[in-house]
């Protein structure tokens, strides 16, 4: 997750403005700025949000009759945004 562009929608979200990321659709970046802004959001209307970005996630394996269907095998980390 890009925790930059978190927080810019974090802070839009707060605000209730700008529902639109300053970056590229379909980017990194947008996807962080959007998760920002729903917890900037809820916080505003009262709701339960978290204040920071979610921590890198590392997937468990895949049982292996996925991995012999073509499936590779794990764990998986979410690759982090580069900066």
């Amino acid at each position: 997750m890009d925790t930059q562009a978190w927080g810019e929608g974090f802070r839009a979200g707060q605000r209730l403005r700008g529902h639109e990321p300053p970056y590229d659709s379909d980017t990194w970046e947008a996807w962080s700025w959007h998760r920002g802004f729903i917890e900037g959001a809820a916080q505003r209307l009262g709701r339960r949000y978290s204040d920071q970005p979610a921590a890198p996630v590392e997937w468990p394996s895949l049982p292996r009759h996925a991995q012999r269907h073509g499936a590779p095998a794990g764990p998986h980390p979410i690759p982090a945004a580069s900066s």
